[in-house]
């Protein structure tokens, strides 16, 4: 059982600390102190959490940076294109 415990609990640390929530850690392993099946088993719970967490946070920054990817090419664009420019007299009058 303590390979398995101290497994967990060192891929939970690696996990929180990469997503700079190292207190939670701290918290985690100060009330999962004991080498149990309860508590191996609550720490493997939270290593599968702190993952989705992880790969929610992934796929969040890539959805911005895809974003912003496209937003500066459509901004070139824009600015390339004269044509799409109407006068302000032209405007008012539509």
């Amino acid at each position: 059982m303590k390979p398995f415990y101290m497994k967990a609990l060192d891929t939970l640390k690696f996990l929180l600390i990469e997503q700079s929530i190292e207190p939670i850690f701290d918290r985690v392993a100060n009330e999962y102190k004991e080498i149990t099946l309860e508590n191996t088993m609550k720490l493997l719970i939270r290593c599968k959490l702190a993952f989705s967490s992880r790969n929610s946070l992934i796929t969040m920054f890539q959805s911005i940076t895809e974003y912003d990817s496209e937003m500066e090419e459509t901004k070139r664009l824009v600015e390339t294109v004269q044509s799409h420019k109407i006068e302000m007299g032209q405007f008012n009058q539509i």
